[in-house]
Formats: structure tokens, C-alpha cells, sequence
């Protein structure tokens, strides 16, 4: 296996510039491209203080398909017509690497970092967070795209937004470590979904329910070497972020174009890092009848008045 062209851990070949660990020296894919994920022994041998300096190095890739057809280089005297050549490729290289930097984001990264030149310790203030505004910013932008499509905005309901809320934390306090074994799903610790958690809160009154739920981190890039943020999300990326992907999500976006649906309510709960975010948002079909305690329904002429599975119209109330 060619160490320079394969991942060091995984064989995988490398299509892009490889990921040189600082620890070890040797080149590995975006996957492994951790300490962590590769087993670094150097990793080790650091933590240990056998290495206390680290010198950069830089490696030369060799592929099966360069970049183009080698070339003779050397320049001759008096041979001018290679040292134009020459010129032409050192110019072509340097707008090359210069055009890859700009559309990669480079510079707009420098410019969003400080760093201490003595310690290359990164630091950066994270954004502070308003839980409350956030939730109601994510319902007004899934409200906008339902108009879009010609539906009613749903209302916002409090109870709603409370049950929202608690399956957000349950999910946020069982993930405190988001980057293992990330676990995110619609039941709760008691194996029960989103309408028999409407029940236990008292809200009986939907002829049906519905859920999205969604999960992001606030930093949107990181060091490999410290783990530590590099580029913060904006407010309204969150925003906008959460509800795009809901929207390019089958399931969910059914669930925000449902026209029945007429009442909402989003709870969003943070990991102890506040970093990571969990996002819930709960949807019902309200109904003024039919409900547990609520009024029986009226039936056509000839029929007794109703109420929804599994209760029975007593004296008027569905029990």
C-alpha cells in the first residue's frame, strides 16, 4: 500500500490533500484523520512527554494521474524559450493555489480567528444563545414556508411547546458526549411517542399528532489537533439551517405541509457544553370534541353522539 497516496489507517485512497496527524507524521483520510480515530501512537508518546517539540514537515504526493505531462525544466543557457515556459507554470500555480484558498474559505477563516503567535492558542467568544427567542424564530420561519405554499400558519401553544421542550432535554441529557454514540429518536425513556407525552401533559384535544426533531452543534468548523471551535455558526444559520433540513427531509417536511395541522408548539434544550442543540418541534390537528373530559361529538340523525378511540360518550363527555 502507498502511504503517500492511502490513508495510513484505513487504506482508503486519499482523492484530496491528506490529513497529516502533527503526532505521527503519517498521512490519513477525513474519517481517521483524529488521533483518536487512528490509534496514534505519537498521540501517546505526547501525553507522556517523550515528544515536547513538533516539526512541520512537508510531504510531496506523488499520484497516477499528475497534474500534467512531466517537462523537462532544466534551463539552459541562453535558452530562453524555457525560462518563459518556466514563468508561465510558476504563474499558473501560484493563481491556482490562490483560486483554491478563496473557494475553500481560507481567508475568510483567518480573518475570523485570533491567535496568540507565542502559545497557537486559538481563542474565539462563543455566541450567547437566547433559548426562548430561538424557539420562536424557528416556528415563524416553518409558519413563512407554509405560506409559501398556500397553507394557514400554525398558532403557537404553550402546552405544546412544554412537551416539545422536555423531549428536547431528555435527548440533550442522555448525549452529553455528542461525538459518541450520538443517540437521537422520537421515544422517550419510556419507550413512548410524542402523542402519549401530549396525554400525560393533559392535552387530549388533537385528532392527531405529529413531530420533527432535529440536532446541530453551534460551530460549524474545528481544530483536529484540540477539538476546540474555529468557526462559530450565526444566529441565524441556526435558524435557517434547522428548518432547511427539516424541509429537505421527506418525512418532516410532510409534517410542515400537512394542511390539517393547525397548532405547534418547538422546545430546544443545549448539551452542558452549550454547544450542541437539540431542536423539537410538536404539531396536532385540534379538535373542539371527541376528546378525554372533552364534549361528545354530534352525529348525523339516527346515530348516538361520539367520541375518538378508545373513549365513550357518557352523559355527554367522552370518558
Amino acid at each position: 500500500m502507498d502511504e503517500k497516496n492511502n490513508c495510513f489507517y484505513c487504506g482508503k485512497e486519499l482523492e484530496y490533500l491528506p490529513y497529516i496527524c502533527r503526532y505521527c507524521g503519517k498521512s490519513f483520510c477525513s474519517e481517521h484523520r483524529l488521533p483518536e480515530r487512528h490509534e496514534c501512537e505519537g498521540l501517546e508518546k505526547w501525553k507522556s512527554g517523550e515528544l515536547k517539540k513538533f516539526k512541520k514537515s512537508i510531504r510531496i504526493i506523488e499520484t497516477n494521474k499528475p497534474f500534467m505531462e512531466p517537462y523537462d525544466l532544466t534551463v539552459k543557457p541562453r535558452d530562453k524559450f524555457n525560462t518563459k515556459i518556466i514563468w508561465v507554470i510558476l504563474i499558473s500555480a501560484a493563481i491556482f493555489i490562490f483560486y483554491y484558498l478563496y473557494s475553500s474559505g481560507f481567508f475568510n477563516e483567518l480573518k475570523s480567528l485570533r491567535v496568540d503567535v507565542f502559545t497557537t492558542t486559538t481563542t474565539i467568544q462563543k455566541p450567547e444563545i437566547d433559548i426562548p427567542k430561538l424557539e420562536k424564530d424557528v416556528y415563524e420561519l416553518v409558519n413563512k414556508k407554509r405560506e409559501i405554499y398556500g397553507l394557514k400558519p400554525l398558532k403557537w401553544n404553550d402546552d405544546i411547546a412544554n412537551v416539545a421542550k422536555n423531549h428536547s432535554q431528555y435527548l440533550a441529557d442522555l448525549n452529553q458526549d455528542f461525538t459518541l454514540n450520538f443517540y437521537i429518536n422520537h421515544l422517550d425513556q419510556n419507550g413512548e411517542y410524542h402523542d402519549s407525552r401530549l396525554n400525560k401533559a393533559g392535552i387530549y384535544y388533537f385528532k392527531f399528532s405529529a413531530e420533527n426533531i432535529g440536532a446541530g452543534a453551534i460551530f460549524s468548523s474545528y481544530y483536529p489537533e484540540t477539538n476546540q471551535p474555529a468557526r462559530y455558526h450565526t444566529y441565524e444559520e441556526m435558524v435557517t439551517n434547522t428548518v432547511e433540513g427539516w424541509m429537505n427531509s421527506p418525512g418532516h417536511r410532510k409534517n410542515i405541509l400537512t394542511p390539517e395541522l393547525d397548532e405547534t408548539g418547538v422546545g430546544i434544550a443545549t448539551d452542558i457544553t452549550k454547544t450542541n442543540y437539540i431542536f423539537t418541534q410538536v404539531f396536532i390537528q385540534r379538535t373542539d370534541c371527541g376528546y378525554k373530559d372533552g364534549s361528545c361529538c354530534p352525529s348525523p340523525p339516527g346515530y348516538l353522539p361520539a367520541c375518538y378511540i378508545p373513549y365513550n360518550c357518557i352523559s355527554g363527555v367522552c370518558r
